[in-house]
């Protein structure tokens, strides 16, 4: 039944290509910020986890 409601829909084969193509692009973007990001930045986040609460407030 979902598939003759869209099939009647004017345009509607255009939307899985909008979604690959926006999918595409923030993962691409993604990338590439992750893979420009200073090492010192990645380290410091890294640690993040394992720091105590006195430490990261500046106590």
């Amino acid at each position: 039944m979902i598939r003759h409601v869209l099939e009647s829909i004017n345009g509607v084969g255009i939307f899985p290509i909008i979604s690959l193509i926006v999918f595409f692009l923030i993962f691409t973007g993604v990338t590439v910020w992750v893979v420009t990001m200073p090492r010192r930045k990645v380290r410091h986040m890294a640690e993040l986890p394992l720091e105590d609460d006195s430490v990261t407030k500046g106590e």
